[in-house]
């Protein structure tokens, strides 16, 4: 049997929702989500990465939460084959 094909998914438009989110927090904060980033990425292409946001005009609209934070994010496809562009980057705090 043949294994799932794995990411890389690609990430655009990272820098300003990134930026914004990480002002003031702590190294270790960042690190961690940039570790989430990484996660999601890696996830097979064959299965959009995520769960669907609620409420979104469409299923490709998705987030991830690690249970401190949540990374909502647009899967391109089919306007950018394999591509997640980064929305926000919110903390539960």
């Amino acid at each position: 049997m043949a294994a799932a094909d794995t990411g890389p998914w690609r990430w655009f438009d990272l820098d300003h929702p990134v930026d914004v989110w990480a002002a003031g927090r702590d190294p270790d904060e960042v690190a961690a989500v940039h570790e989430l980033l990484f996660q999601i990425a890696g996830a097979p292409l064959d299965v959009l990465p995520g769960r669907a946001l609620p409420g979104a005009p469409s299923s490709l609209f998705r987030f991830v939460d690690d249970g401190s934070t949540r990374v909502v994010f647009l899967v391109t496809r089919p306007i950018v084959a394999d591509g997640l562009r980064l929305i926000a980057i919110t903390s539960q705090e």
